[in-house]
């Protein structure tokens, strides 16, 4: 994620290990808080301290209550089988 949305100052990654659910669940609650504070601290003229934590608080669905879709694997399973008589190697390398 990144912000402002206009000419971008700071970029944020979190990367969280879970068991189950969504990482979006758990990442975006990080990100959001990381990003306050540096706006906060940034410009404190247009993002102060009160603003942003009453926006977020009036949030219809707060994040740590939001339901994410079960984890799918969207590709099929490889049921390929390499060719006997290629020495087990299932694909060439450009000019091969």
């Amino acid at each position: 994620a990144y912000a402002p949305a206009e000419n971008p100052e700071i970029a944020v990654v979190a990367l969280s290990e879970f068991d189950g659910g969504g990482g979006g669940a758990q990442a975006a609650p990080i990100v959001q808080k990381v990003m306050e504070a540096y706006l906060r601290k940034a410009h404190p003229e247009k993002f102060p301290a009160n603003k942003l934590s009453q926006k977020t608080a009036e949030r219809k669905t707060p994040l740590d209550e939001a339901r994410t879709s079960p984890n799918i694997d969207v590709l099929p399973p490889d049921t390929s089988e390499p060719d006997e008589g290629d020495g087990g190697i299932l694909s060439e390398s450009p000019g091969d």
